[in-house]
Parts: structure tokens; sequence; C-alpha cells
């Protein structure tokens, strides 16, 4: 979950980079979002498996 502001949240899928929920993020604010997690994928992909295992 991603949360910039403090009323606004989303959920995206990192297999595939698709967005799950969203909740108060305009457009524009999801597409940063979005190539945040593109750029950092391979970070964010390994830390989730740290934590999971």
């Amino acid at each position: 979950m991603f949360s910039m502001k403090t009323n606004n949240v989303c959920k995206f899928w990192l297999e595939q980079i698709l967005l799950s929920t969203n909740h108060g993020f305009s457009s524009h604010e999801l597409n940063k979002i979005r190539n945040l997690i593109r750029k950092n994928e391979s970070k964010i992909l390994e830390a989730w498996r740290e934590h999971c295992e």
C-alpha cells in the first residue's frame, strides 16, 4: 500500500505492476507512483521475498 497524504491509499500488484485499488490519488499521482515502482521493482520484490520467507 502507498500513502502520500493522510487519507489517500492505493495498492499495486507487483508481478505486472497493476493498480488494484485507489482511494484519493489522481491519475497524475498514480502515474508517478507506478513509475517509482517500475524504477525500484527489483529492490521492492527482493525486500518482499525476504519479508515473506
